[in-house]
């Protein structure tokens, strides 16, 4: 557990080196910060004049639009789009795969694999898994993909959910 902290701890440390944002310090009118930091991002050599007034001039046209508020959200010319959004987060999250990957081990354990082989092929399979994804969305589009893939999850978080019912209920041994 402590060797799991350790990533953690080496980054909170790291943080206090990170510089200020440079737009959010154009924001709040901290010009001379700004130009400092930008230095230490772009390197003490780079030329940062143009960037600097292209991040306030930004920051002079985003304060200048008219002010939304969280309400907005919910006009009808954006109703649509909030469903989509919501629903998308709302099926990332009861699709099941967090929770099939937080409980691999046990998962594993319980089918009587072994946890070190399973883990390793579960992150194998997640890398090129990815890669595919991103050339299938470009393909065939982001629609098709989610809900083959929602149905696919929904179908298998079922599957494993009755296998460990009936290994539970001892009605089929030979899960066991």
């Amino acid at each position: 557990a402590l060797l799991g902290a350790l990533p953690c701890f080496i980054q909170g440390i790291g943080l206090f080196y990170v510089p200020e944002s440079p737009r959010w310090l154009a924001k709040v009118g901290m010009d001379t910060d700004l130009e400092h930091s930008l230095l230490r991002l772009r390197g003490r050599d780079a030329d940062i004049s143009r960037e600097a007034s292209e991040i306030e001039v930004m920051i002079k046209i985003v304060e200048s639009d008219s002010k939304s508020s969280f309400c907005d959200l919910f006009q009808r010319k954006y109703r649509y789009s909030l469903v989509v959004g919501v629903g998308l987060m709302f099926i990332q999250q009861f699709s099941g795969s967090s929770g099939v990957i937080f409980y691999a081990s046990t998962i594993f354990r319980k089918s009587g694999f072994s946890v070190a082989i399973g883990s390793t092929i579960l992150g194998l399979f997640m890398i090129p898994k990815a890669l595919i994804g991103l050339i299938l969305v470009d393909k065939w589009g982001r629609r098709p993909l989610l809900l083959t893939s929602a149905s696919g999850m929904s179908i298998t978080c079922l599957l494993l959910g009755l296998a460990f019912t009936l290994q539970k209920m001892q009605l089929l041994p030979e899960l066991t």
